[in-house]
Parts: C-alpha cells; sequence; structure tokens
C-alpha cells in the first residue's frame, strides 16, 4: 500500500527530537529578526563599586524581550565579563520597574540614604521623565 504521506512530513517522534536542537524557523523580513540584529543595547553603566561595574542592557533571549541588569568585572585581560548574579525582566514590565525604582528614590532621600539634589549623574540619556536633548 503507498504512503499517504505528505512531502516532507515528519513523523511525530522525529519532530519532536528535531525540535530539541533546532531552533524555530522565522520569516527573514520579521520584527523579531530585525531586533535580533539590534540587541543587545548596552543603556548604560555605572560604577557599583571599586572592582564591579553595573550595567542596564535591552536583549533579546529565546524569544523574550528582556531589560538585563548586571555587575560585570574586569577579566585578566582587563576586558569586562558578565557576574554570576544577574537580575532579568520581560520589557512590559519597565514602566512599572521605573515606578517601583522612582518610589525607591524618594523613601531614600526621604528618610535620608541620599541626597535630594538632582544633578546629571541622576538622569540617563534615555530617562523617561528627562528633558535633556528635548525642546521644551
Amino acid at each position: 500500500m503507498a504512503s499517504t504521506k505528505r512531502p516532507g512530513a515528519v513523523a511525530s517522534a522525529e519532530r519532536q527530537r528535531n525540535c530539541a536542537s533546532t531552533p524555530p524557523a522565522r520569516p527573514a523580513n520579521s520584527s523579531e529578526t530585525r531586533l535580533d540584529q539590534l540587541l543587545p543595547i548596552l543603556i548604560g553603566e555605572f560604577q557599583a563599586n571599586a572592582r564591579e561595574t553595573a550595567r542596564v542592557i535591552l536583549q533579546h533571549y529565546r524569544g523574550h524581550d528582556l531589560v538585563y541588569l548586571s555587575k560585570w568585572y574586569p577579566g585578566r585581560d582587563g576586558d569586562l565579563l558578565p557576574g554570576k548574579n544577574a537580575f532579568a525582566v520581560n520589557v512590559r514590565h519597565l514602566r512599572r520597574l521605573h515606578e517601583l525604582i522612582g518610589s525607591a528614590l524618594a523613601k531614600a532621600i526621604e528618610i535620608g540614604l541620599v541626597d535630594g539634589a538632582i544633578d546629571d549623574r541622576d538622569r540617563g540619556p534615555h530617562d523617561l521623565n528627562s528633558t535633556h536633548g528635548r525642546a521644551t
């Protein structure tokens, strides 16, 4: 009896084995492919302590757009290497994270942990509340 399988069809067990090692196919002109070409983007960094640099990075990882906060340390050759611990959250949570960090700053100012004066170190080029570089 002749097989009625479509050309190129893969049996279920074979498909499952192949999926584990093969990334999903995406159209060449998809927006996700364009994002893959743009990301990661280093948003900013600051000296966290005498040895480590803290970085904020926008990154695309396994189909998710993330904001990645991590500490980096200098390697033997002087290049920065990622530390063991990091925090990554989907970019859809950025507005809420921004609110919470703003609340943490306000509370730290209120109880005297941080000076209340705002200077350019408190604002980044992409600060949502910043008017730097824009006509007001």
